[in-house]
């Protein structure tokens, strides 16, 4: 999918290694032979039940899971495995906004504490999980933007509206961006957006259980 090849451009540009697994060749042996496990926009919805579980039980062994997902239906039936609430709502397309990051080490080797965020995402709320990045809502509206800078000055420079959720599951943890990074990526080609996804890989990476 497009997803995957975005991704995969992501983590050659951070000089990641990584392997594919097909949808239709899930195999738990595997899956375990891999400290981190990454699941792009899409899989989860269309993956059956018997897939999830691996998932889950790949995680409470020791597993570090990164996920891309904002549909509402895999929220609200894996909200306990992402430790949010089960209650979201999809936004409208977001321009001219940030993501800030919460967490020192979300934003390490960034130079900064935000990054541009632009597109729709899930909005949800922490339960069991940790909000390591945030939203920053528009500094102001498309049809606003270049003029004077009184209109453009960012109203609410802080939310507990998170983009990068961090949930312990069993012995392992899952992080959650309930937004498509790798879209991102693929439209504005920006290096702080693969910072950030190499930032997650590195934490998740010293997380690992042996």
């Amino acid at each position: 999918s497009a997803h995957c090849r975005d991704i995969g451009s992501m983590l050659m540009q951070a000089h990641v290694q990584f392997d594919l697994m097909h949808d239709f060749r899930m195999d738990s042996e595997r899956m375990r032979k891999y400290p981190i496990l990454f699941i792009p926009t899409g899989f989860l919805a269309s993956a059956g039940a018997e897939d999830r579980q691996m998932i889950k039980d790949y995680t409470a062994a020791g597993g570090q899971v990164i996920v891309e997902e904002m549909d509402s239906d895999v929220l609200t039936d894996l909200a306990e495995f992402f430790g949010i609430n089960p209650e979201t709502t999809m936004s409208e397309y977001l321009t001219a906004a940030y993501l800030r990051f919460e967490d020192k080490w979300a934003g390490e080797s960034t130079g900064c504490d935000k990054m541009a965020f632009r597109g729709r995402m899930a909005y949800c709320r922490t339960a069991s999980c940790k909000a390591a990045a945030t939203l920053v809502p528009p500094f102001a509206p498309i049809e606003v933007v270049g003029r004077p800078p009184e209109r453009a000055s960012i109203a609410v420079p802080h939310t507990d509206i998170p983009l990068l959720c961090e949930n312990r599951f069993g012995k392992g943890s899952v992080y959650l961006m309930p937004f498509c990074l790798d879209e991102l990526f693929s439209v504005y080609h920006l290096v702080q957006h693969v910072e950030f996804l190499e930032n997650i890989i590195r934490h998740a990476g010293g997380m690992v259980v042996e």
